[in-house]
């Protein structure tokens, strides 16, 4: 035999004649059963039970039933269901909500029930003076009005076949926007971006690849798999493109972990220091070419002269009488 677990119910499933129906198996309709049948001695479970006298007509599928201004929203006892604050429940006039929802579209927007506890079925009077604070503070804002953020210029009423323009005053001086100098034009460039040019070689008009110029020793490269090709590639990039000095990755660390210590204005190198020695010898290599380029040229010059003195000298006698 198996009583109701509803409080105060006094129904046996083998004594009364009334049905039994099992808690809902699915979570969400048990926890709901539970919020409307709480007790304080013992947890329902699925093999607990309730009468059909705590359901509308009896019915299992219609769910449990709120009686509007209720003092709580639990199922009510079977020997309670007969009155509650003057109400009949089981009167045809009496309207019964199964939530807060469903009793908001009833009542429409005149209605505020945002203070309402569904759950105990009474006002809350804290929640109560919240909504009117801020009721009463949306009506100010309303009074003030909103700013009026328009800049553009007003538009005169008057009537007038000429146009008239219109002056705008201000408290201010007018500001024109400048170009900032020291922003970076130039776009970033990616780590290493020099490898790309490996494989890539210069050509003459015979197609021949150029031998490529062979770099000092005091130039060490750096960075992950780097070649003299890669080295010699960054070096020109750098060369061309860069309006700094050029002085080789300062980093200490750039041995160690290149692609956080890295500098991409940079060459793929080491730092290298230009000596006077150093310039020397460079100086001396060019007036070294200078000289050859000049042989070369003067050279030139002579050849073309002497085919322009074979050109302007006169036929023999034989050939022009033939």
């Amino acid at each position: 035999m198996v009583m109701c677990f509803v409080p105060n119910c006094r129904h046996y499933s083998e004594r009364d004649s009334c049905k039994f129906f099992h808690f809902p198996k699915t979570r969400h309709e048990f926890d709901k059963w539970k919020k409307l049948i709480s007790r304080a001695d013992r947890e329902p479970s699925q093999h607990s039970m309730v009468c059909s006298c705590h359901f509308p007509d009896g019915k299992r599928e219609h769910g449990p039933a709120v009686i509007l201004r209720s003092p709580n929203t639990r199922l009510l006892p079977a020997s309670d269901r007969r009155l509650i604050r003057g109400i009949d429940p089981n009167d045809p006039n009496v309207k019964k909500f199964r939530g807060k929802p469903q009793l908001a579209r009833y009542l429409g927007t005149g209605a505020d029930i945002s203070s309402f506890d569904y759950r105990t079925g009474k006002l809350i009077p804290g929640k109560l003076q919240k909504n009117k604070i801020r009721l009463r503070n949306d009506q100010i804002g309303q009074g003030k009005g909103k700013p009026d953020l328009n800049t553009s210029l007003p538009i005169r009423q008057t009537a007038s076949i000429f146009k008239q323009p219109v002056t705008k005053v201000v408290n201010h001086s007018s500001s024109k926007v400048k170009a900032d100098p020291h922003r970076a034009i130039d776009q970033p460039k990616q780590l290493f971006w020099e490898k790309r040019l490996q494989g890539w070689s210069a050509s003459d008009i015979t197609e021949e690849i150029l031998k490529s110029m062979d770099l000092p020793k005091g130039i060490q490269g750096v960075g992950p798999g780097w070649s003299a090709e890669t080295l010699l590639s960054s070096l020109a990039s750098a060369l061309h493109t860069s309006s700094s000095s050029i002085t080789g990755q300062m980093s200490a660390g750039v041995e160690k972990n290149p692609a956080i210590w890295l500098n991409t204005s940079q060459p793929l190198c080491k730092a290298f220091t230009v000596t006077d020695d150093d310039i020397r010898k460079q100086e001396e290599r060019v007036q070294s070419i200078r000289k050859k380029l000049e042989q070369v040229l003067m050279a030139d010059i002579l050849a073309s002269a002497e085919d322009i003195v074979d050109d302007e000298s006169p036929l023999p006698e034989k050939m022009e009488e033939d």
